[in-house]
């Protein structure tokens, strides 16, 4: 028994183990969480840039056609001036003519080298015909700042949802579960202990009841056990009792009666030695 504990304590608790078990999934969730919505994320910004650069496209390429026809080179760069203005996240503009040679090249001198680019180009069509190309570059950083903030708090967030839902769930389990299991347990250790008559109480879910009842029940039947126990050796006690008095007043009727070696004609109880 001594060993069979030992062996018992060496185990995790079960609510440990829940908790671990729980705890483990919770923040298995969170990173999956925190990759998805930044994989969503990067996904919807690229799509809010391309319809911007669509615009922008569609807006350059109605200013600029003419002049693009005419190659008429400071029309252009007085046309991509303004537009750069508007939208100072562009770092780099360039426009070809339909034979593929530069037109316009403009880019920001201050932009790193190591910035996140997103680059689309377009044809510039009219009717079918192609005039020229049109390829423009966006700084990425700001959005990808923005982005990876946006999933860092959503992570967190998450991760702090699920660490109290496992709290939350790890409680319930050690109020609903762990609790009347281990009632149960130190009732069954009295029970091995001698105490037979202290009734459990166990205020849970039906099974528990159910085992509490079974476990009340299996008190009574020991305690009817020792209670027949007792009768039976109290019974063998005195029929004992009653034998060795038989035996001794046959030997003392033999003594008595030297000429009744089998002691059968003395008459119990009424020799008087």
């Amino acid at each position: 028994m001594q060993r069979e504990g030992l062996k018992a304590t060496k185990r995790w608790p079960l609510w440990g183990q829940i908790t671990l078990a729980l705890g483990g999934t919770m923040l298995l969730m969170s990173v999956l969480a925190g990759v998805y919505v930044r994989a969503f994320e990067t996904r919807y910004v690229l799509n809010t840039l391309q319809t911007q650069s669509q615009r922008t496209f569609a807006l350059l390429a109605a200013v600029t056609l003419d002049a693009i026809i005419a190659e008429d080179r400071p029309v252009l760069e007085i046309i991509v001036t303004r537009v750069i203005r508007q939208d100072p996240d562009i770092v780099s503009v360039t426009i070809d003519n339909k034979e593929g040679r530069p037109l316009v090249q403009w880019q920001d001198p201050t932009v790193q080298p190591r910035l996140s680019l997103q680059a689309f180009s377009q044809d510039l069509t009219l009717a079918g015909e192609k005039f020229g190309r049109l390829t423009m570059a966006w700084n990425m950083a700001e959005q990808q700042a923005a982005m990876q903030q946006h999933a860092t708090w959503m992570q967190l967030f998450s991760v702090g949802i699920l660490g109290l839902l496992t709290v939350s769930i790890a409680l319930l389990v050690l109020w609903l579960a762990i609790w009347p299991l281990h009632k149960l347990n130190q009732r069954l250790i009295t029970l091995v202990a001698g105490d037979l008559t202290t009734p459990l109480t166990v205020s849970g879910s039906r099974e528990f009841v159910r085992l509490s009842d079974s476990v009340n029940t299996l008190g009574q039947v020991l305690v009817a056990v020792r209670e027949e126990q007792n009768t039976l050796a109290a019974r063998v006690q005195a029929r004992t009792q009653e034998l060795q008095n038989e035996i001794t007043e046959r030997r003392r009727c033999r003594r008595a009666s030297p000429g009744h070696q089998s002691g059968q004609e003395c008459i119990l109880g009424q020799y008087e030695p």
